[in-house]
């Protein structure tokens, strides 16, 4: 197994590639050998590691601001494509009617069911529906 710089001071290459793919909407890098491509998928990767573990110790909830973020390479390639994970899809209702999702990047945690109730949001919203439905 390889092994990289624990330094994200060590990555500027990986972020620099990482905010163009975010700003740009993907990006793809050549290199001369396939061999380049496979260490740089690797430190890629080792950053990634690297922010959500500076995130952690920070007390940060957000994992790495380049989760969003798909790094692909195939085989013996000499190419690596870097592009948001998007969505591939067309969402339909039961009538056919096409649903419009809000395509942009999440840009920190989503707060979990529990998570909102705990910070009393949606209570009230819920239990005044609750009631609606109750018969006496």
């Amino acid at each position: 197994m390889a092994s990289h710089s624990k330094s994200v001071l060590s990555y500027r290459d990986v972020h620099q590639a990482f905010e163009a793919a975010g700003a740009k909407g993907g990006i793809t890098l050549t290199f001369e050998t396939p061999a380049q491509a496979v260490t740089w998928n690797g430190r890629a990767n080792a950053y990634r590691v690297l922010l959500r573990a500076q995130n952690a110790e920070a007390g940060r909830e957000f994992a790495s601001e380049f989760d969003h973020l798909m790094v692909r390479r195939r085989p013996k390639e000499l190419t690596i494509r870097i592009e948001p994970r998007g969505f591939q899809f067309v969402a339909t209702d039961a009538s056919g009617a096409v649903i419009n999702f809000d395509k942009t990047t999440l840009d920190g945690p989503v707060a979990t069911p529990f998570e909102k109730t705990q910070a009393g949001e949606e209570i009230e919203d819920f239990l005044a529906e609750y009631e609606k439905g109750q018969k006496p």
